[in-house]
């Protein structure tokens, strides 16, 4: 199959799960194209993209914000598959690519398009109420939608898109940790006695990294061998580092920026996410494959990778202090008993594979590009059929 990746954002999870099927494909024997806007494309992205040997790479800039500018995108996005295409598959990943490939498909013959979203837009607390109506409108001219987990499945059934358009296939991952416990703890200069937890995220209102800061507040005076280390940087930085100065946490919580989060997490005792909503994390399988516990807020994801007790907890509501209280939870575990959810979280995490993710996903690109096939049979016979009727009624009349 020729199969087209499209995709606004080159970062984050959405650009790890793209290069993680565009690999999987190559290794099938699929002709494989990655379409992305060079605006947003992080450097280790594109650096990614040229280790794959025979994909084929496009760029086409779109504006990440909706605007009239979205009409150009679309011509323009139109005018290039038209000349690198045709394609059996055009998945489109995220809101922005989503919404214009979807539009784009409306002009190019016989287009399948899959859709993942990794995370509505209308999942966003307060969001605007055209943004569900626009994904709703759009779902009756996609071909298959893949929530990746199951609380995103509900929310796409919640904003009126029906049943059987969707379909849930959870995030994987590839490879193995880059690097050992004790290499990890050597980077982040901990010692063996410090019980270290780990926040990774882009430090935006989504990932609401100061109420993660408030809950380790909750623990620190009771827990002192405990540290939090927080990888990701964003506008909130400001707010974060005012909120240390002001709880005088700063000798207690080291802020490391943008990182490499692959290289220290196997050094976490706890991955702690503090997000307002998700869909499902890229982190919370690098910390499964990694033996690193997780505690985390109800988002997306969670419910698929967190068994409460075994891998980590899920805290009761989205606040400082039911986070704060689940990861109590895991302090008051012995060492023997946080060792077992070290390797119960290992073994959890042979669940979110790329093999089996990509498995899936060629069995849905199958699937999608058969029923096109047969409409097109469908719709050849049906012109057959109908010109055949036509020479017969003709002949009947000339006869007469």
């Amino acid at each position: 199959m020729r199969i087209c990746h499209v995709l606004e954002t080159g970062g984050g999870g959405s650009a790890q799960i793209v290069f993680q099927l565009a690999r999987f494909a190559l290794d099938q024997g699929e002709d494989v194209t990655i379409l992305y806007a060079p605006d947003r494309a992080e450097s280790g992205f594109i650096t990614a993209l040229s280790s794959l040997s025979g994909i084929q790479i496009a760029q086409l800039p779109m504006s990440r914000s909706v605007g009239p500018r979205d009409f150009r995108d679309c011509w323009r996005l139109y005018q290039l598959l038209r000349r690198i295409g045709p394609f059996d598959i055009i998945h489109a990943h995220s809101s922005k690519a989503g919404a214009l490939a979807r539009l784009v498909s409306l002009f190019l013959k016989d287009a399948v398009v899959v859709y993942t979203p990794h995370c509505f837009f209308s999942m966003t607390p307060g969001a605007p109420r055209a943004y569900a109506l626009i994904e709703r409108a759009l779902s009756w001219i996609s071909t298959k939608i893949v929530a990746v987990s199951e609380h995103e499945f509900q929310h796409a059934l919640e904003i009126g898109i029906q049943k059987d358009k969707v379909t849930v296939i959870p995030n994987g991952i590839g490879g193995s940790c880059r690097s050992s416990r004790d290499e990890a703890r050597k980077l982040l200069g901990v010692d063996d006695a410090t019980i270290v937890i780990g926040f990774v995220g882009r430090l935006e209102p989504q990932k609401n990294p100061v109420r993660a800061i408030l809950a380790f507040r909750e623990i620190a005076s009771r827990y002192p061998h405990v540290r939090l280390v927080m990888i990701g940087d964003g506008k909130l930085r400001a707010a974060v580092e005012e909120t240390l100065g002001v709880l005088n946490l700063g000798s207690r919580v080291s802020l490391l920026g943008y990182y490499d989060a692959g290289l220290v997490i196997p050094g976490f005792d706890c991955l702690l996410c503090s997000s307002n909503f998700e869909a499902f994390p890229v982190v919370f399988l690098e910390a499964l494959a990694a033996g690193v516990p997780i505690v985390t807020t109800p988002v997306g994801g969670a419910e698929e990778t967190v068994i409460d007790g075994v891998t980590g907890f899920i805290a009761e509501a989205a606040t400082a202090e039911a986070l704060a209280s689940a990861t109590e939870k895991l302090l008051l575990c012995s060492a023997d008993q946080r060792q077992k959810m070290v390797e119960n979280a290992k073994s959890h995490s042979r669940l979110f594979t790329i093999e089996t993710m990509g498995a899936r996903y060629t069995e849905l690109y199958k699937q999608c590009h058969q029923k096109n096939r047969l409409r097109r049979q469908a719709s050849f016979t049906a012109r057959c059929l109908s010109i055949v009727g036509r020479l017969s009624a003709k002949k009947r009349i000339s006869v007469e």
